[in-house]
């Protein structure tokens, strides 16, 4: 059973969610309030899926978890001073007293109570009544059956993902640098130029990254040539992201996560969120039915989100690259006794400083697909793109965080077998609890909105009209479901043999 899969007949991977939600694209920002009103609330789901056990292991190989390291699995609990609230004889009503009359609650105390510590993901995006237990009685009876002592209180997640990836500045930068070279260091007067690339870049098809690298003294006395480069004379983040786009441009579509990135890029560059709503005005049924302000700002809010996740996305392939391939301006091979690491990890520190400005910015914005908006059903092609675009974001940031957890267990294996090796980072166990609590939230919000079978299948058989009429992106759309579902099939493959 896989991420997309409603009802248990396709492949499965380590992220596989059983109950995809109906999907809702447009949203808008909510306090939290709205999903836990008893008069427009029912105390279960209004679809009884049989939920399936989405917290996947998350490589094919687990290296040993960190000891010191505790996902915190607490729930909220109600202050002794938060309980302090008046009484009421009879219903509340919630209004303002000049204003205009809202709705009846039936039980205002607990729906204050449910307020302050905010409805689980899965009431908030499903709008059914949620409470104050550890674990919602919605999550409780949605995964009874699903085997796993902590499944429920990973799925019941109230935080909103702006407040756990907050909590810590700067929180990409764990890694330490091999060298710290000091201006002083830097020899200025042999300056070159080298290119580096990926090592998936062709040489003859992409220039790379230009850049200036300056020679610096070596502190270790070594017969090595160190190189560095000067901030001042150092990529920037719009030139290194310019770089990892053409890059996307011109690799391979080999797998779920190049066919994504392709589609990703095409889909922002061609604007199909606007042309999507442009064809639905040319319709007789909506010409006379402009957009509404709300929805014009949801189409620049998801046009935004999808331009900034793409950055982050570029800046998280140079964070995570373990190796890359420096040439001359020539493109010949350096001498064997250079060591270019120094430049690696200037490159490597602009991109996780542009990574935790992002990741705050997408958060925020990721924050609204809590409080779905109903598109008009007279709006059809614009809310197919609507919903392509959804599906783009949440599986860009599900691979994002699942691979960074990875590579931090990674990281700590290969720790372990160092003998000399430093004692682990804290801020690298930080960030590791922090990824993989968004990951699993993530998660969580992906498989409620994509939760039935009539979702999925709308989606998948989605047309040109979506895509600004353009056959090779519609086609690269179909090649990314169909490399989705290889990708979700190998993951199942992998958890069971292993």
């Amino acid at each position: 059973m896989d991420l997309d899969d409603a009802a248990g007949d396709s492949h499965s991977e380590n992220i596989s969610v059983a109950t995809p939600p109906t999907l809702t694209t447009g949203t808008s920002v909510d306090n939290g309030g709205d999903s836990d009103d008893d008069a427009q609330m029912t105390d279960s789901s209004p679809q009884s899926p049989h939920p399936h056990n989405v917290w996947p292991t998350v490589s094919d190989c687990q290296p040993p978890l960190d000891q010191t390291i505790e996902f915190n699995t607490s729930s909220p609990s109600s202050d002794s001073h938060l309980s302090s609230l008046s009484s009421f004889s009879t219903p509340y009503r919630s209004s303002s007293p000049n204003g205009p009359r809202g709705r009846i609650l039936k039980a205002p105390e607990e729906t204050n109570e449910v307020r302050k510590i905010g409805a689980c993901y899965r009431c908030r995006i499903s709008r059914v009544k949620c409470d104050t237990s550890p674990i919602c009685r919605k999550c409780s009876v949605d995964v009874s059956k699903v085997p796993g002592g902590d499944f429920m209180r990973k799925t019941c997640i109230r935080d909103e993902p702006s407040k756990v990836g907050g909590r810590l500045a700067a929180r990409w930068s764990w890694k330490v640098p091999r060298f710290s070279p000091r201006r002083d260091d830097f020899i200025k007067e042999k300056r070159i130029r080298l290119r580096v690339r990926f090592l998936t870049e062709n040489p003859s098809s992409s220039r790379g990254l230009e850049i200036t690298a300056t020679p610096f003294k070596d502190p270790r006395g070594s017969n090595a040539i160190l190189y560095g480069i000067l901030p001042e004379e150092g990529p920037g983040t719009d030139q290194i992201h310019s770089w990892v786009k053409s890059q996307i441009t011109s690799d391979e579509k080999n797998d779920f996560e190049s066919w994504l990135e392709e589609l990703h890029l095409r889909f922002v560059h061609g604007n199909c969120l606007d042309s999507a709503f442009r064809y639905d005005e040319r319709t007789p049924r909506t010409n006379s039915k402009p957009l509404s302000n709300p929805n014009r700002k949801l189409i620049e809010t998801q046009q935004d989100l999808l331009k900034n996740i793409m950055a982050l996305r570029c800046m998280w392939k140079v964070w995570s690259c373990e190796k890359f391939d420096v040439r001359t301006a020539n493109n010949s091979p350096l001498p064997p006794n250079w060591d270019v690491s120094a430049i690696v990890d200037y490159i490597q520190r602009v991109a996780e400083q542009k990574l935790s400005s992002l990741e705050k910015t997408v958060l925020r914005d990721i924050d609204r697909y809590l409080s779905p908006l109903e598109i008009r059903d007279d709006r059809p092609v614009f809310k197919s793109a609507m919903n392509v675009a959804t599906w783009i974001i949440l599986w860009q940031m599900i691979l994002i965080y699942r691979q960074s957890v990875i590579r931090t267990l990674v990281q700590q294996e290969r720790d372990q077998k160092e003998p000399n090796a430093a004692p682990p980072s804290a801020k690298r166990h930080k960030f590791h609890e922090i990824t993989e609590r968004l990951f699993q939230g993530v998660v969580v919000m992906y498989s409620e909105t994509f939760r039935t079978r009539k979702v999925l299948e709308s989606l998948r058989d989605v047309n040109e009209t979506v895509f600004g009429k353009d056959p090779s992106l519609h086609g690269v759309f179909q090649g990314t479901w169909n490399a989705r579902e290889k990708f979700c099939m190998s993951r199942q493959v992998n958890k069971s043999a292993s």
